[in-house]
């Protein structure tokens, strides 16, 4: 049998409210034999307060919705880490939703927060979730993005990393020792050449006086078998080739893989500058330069702005832009000095 305010009362010998006031910190006008005598049914019925009563009195329900696109990308469970540290801190609990990059699931996943009655949405768009516009504009609760932009009026906060600015630090660092036949392979196929790193990679390579060779920019997605599909179809091409910049850790994965079926070595042979710097990137043979995104601050970011949007009740939209830095391990040949 559920344990009540009004079944403690009875048992403590005072009113539901009283009960209430008490396990509520309200102890100012009892005794403090009242509140002990009160506590200590409490624990013995190891009762705890109704949350979904609690949460139409307080119209919050503490806790928030986190919306990621692909879980087996190991990239965003470190950015969940993130959101799920600082939202512990602040006293708030996470609901996870996989979105799996299909907007059918997405679309649910927002029906299911909103059942849920979340007090705000932090979501890592997919890549078709325009299609989801609808729906995103008429959320009830604020919206915050991670690591994609996404321009749709609902979304009232966006918390990203400078990609333009990190993928030029990438691809500078590649030609500075030497590189100018550079293949690149991106997930960014929604963005295409609008992408924020093939736009990045783009100016560092004509500001240095470089041609940028369309058909050596590939688009897919940002996972392993894509790296490693294209590089394959590449090679079959013998193609001038010295440099691979793969816009992710994932890609890179598969590139190595396939470089290393095809006799030829890293950075020996062929240099490799990934993007992301996911946690398994620093042990691959050999370990991976790569651009570091702050994931996990990105995630903590994303909660204090959604927390400040839940209590000040804010909607002016607002982004946060944190800056990537590069790792330089063992995958790129060094410049001869």
């Amino acid at each position: 049998m559920r344990m009540t305010l009004k079944k403690l009362g009875e048992l403590a010998g005072v009113s539901s409210a009283c009960v209430s006031n008490i396990l509520n910190g309200k102890t100012q006008e009892y005794t403090d034999e009242t509140i002990a005598r009160v506590k200590k049914i409490a624990n013995e019925y190891n009762y705890r307060p109704n949350s979904i009563a609690k949460s139409m009195v307080t119209k919050s329900t503490m806790t928030l919705g986190l919306i990621l696109p692909d879980i087996s990308n190991p990239y965003f469970p470190e950015l969940a880490k993130g959101v799920e540290n600082k939202a512990f801190e602040l006293g708030y609990n996470i609901i996870y939703l996989n979105s799996d990059e299909d907007i059918l699931k997405e679309r649910m996943a927002f029906r299911t927060l909103d059942q849920k009655m979340v007090d705000g949405v932090i979501f890592i768009p997919s890549i078709n979730s325009i299609e989801n516009r609808e729906i995103i504009e008429k959320f009830s609760v604020p919206i915050v993005t991670i690591d994609r932009l996404l321009d749709i009026a609902g979304i009232m906060g966006e918390v990203v990393s400078d990609d333009y600015q990190g993928s030029r630090t990438a691809t500078r660092y590649l030609i500075q020792n030497g590189h100018k036949e550079i293949l690149v392979l991106s997930g960014d196929r929604y963005m295409g050449m609008r992408s924020a790193r093939i736009c990045g990679f783009c100016d560092e390579m004509k500001e240095n006086g470089l041609t940028v060779k369309k058909e050596n920019i590939i688009f897919g997605k940002y996972k392993v078998e894509f790296g490693y599909q294209a590089m394959t179809e590449f090679l079959k091409q013998e193609r001038a080739l010295d440099a691979v910049y793969a816009c992710s850790d994932m890609i890179a994965i598969g590139v190595l893989q396939a470089l290393g079926e095809a006799g030829l070595s890293v950075p020996k042979d062929v240099s490799l500058m990934g993007y992301d710097d996911i946690y398994m990137s620093q042990y691959l043979h050999p370990p991976l330069t790569t651009m570091n995104q702050p994931k996990f601050a990105m995630g903590e970011k994303a909660v204090e702005m959604m927390v400040g949007l839940i209590q000040k009740n804010d909607r002016e939209r607002q982004k946060l832009t944190l800056e990537s830095s590069l790792v330089v391990r063992k995958s790129i040949k060094k410049k001869r000095k």
